[in-house]
């Protein structure tokens, strides 16, 4: 009796090993299996990150030089503004300055014209000074007598002129009659 049961606690042991033994390597298999799994997921989303990478540095490479061409545009699009408003200025600059080389040359002028203006009254006035000085000396007249006397004569001139006129007008004044009784 003891040995079939001693056979059978054998069998089971050694069945026991060998299911023990086969579901280890089966284990083992499964575990080098997932490993293996795992590490091409790893290297796959390595690969996607590595591929991703590389399409933003692409895209930010594209941006960045968008990004350039429209600041070296703008910029030369300023430097053009600043070179236009830099001529327009200038052109003005020598406008002013032109203006007032003429301002400052008619000013020039008009003190010249001023300055003569003022020495031919001076000259005049001691003209006149130096004229009526000699008619009163000559005329032993003064001034008040001189103002009488010419009032005086335009007084005479006056009444011959008036005296002229009414006897135009008394002759148009016949002459109309005549004519007008000869009607």
């Amino acid at each position: 009796m003891t040995s079939p049961l001693l056979l059978l606690i054998v069998g089971t042991v050694i069945a026991l090993a060998v299911g023990l033994a086969i579901g280890y390597f089966v284990r083992n298999q499964q575990a080098k299996r997932e490993g293996k799994d795992r590490v091409d997921e790893a290297a796959r989303l390595t690969e996607e990150a590595r591929t991703r990478a590389r399409e933003i540095e692409l895209q930010a490479r594209s941006d960045a030089i968008r990004i350039r061409d429209e600041s070296e545009a703008e910029a030369s699009r300023r430097r053009a503004d600043i070179s236009r408003e830099d001529e327009r200025l200038q052109r003005r600059r020598a406008e002013v300055d032109r203006r007032v080389e003429q301002i400052e040359k008619r000013d020039q002028a008009l003190n010249k014209r001023q300055s003569a203006l003022d020495k031919r009254t001076n000259d005049i006035e001691q003209l006149y000074a130096d004229t009526l000085a000699e008619l009163q000396r000559v005329s032993g007249m003064t001034q008040e007598d001189a103002k009488a006397q010419l009032l005086a004569e335009v007084e005479r001139e006056s009444r011959n002129d008036m005296a002229r006129i009414i006897r135009q007008v008394e002759e148009e004044a016949q002459a109309e009659e005549s004519g007008g009784r000869a009607s």
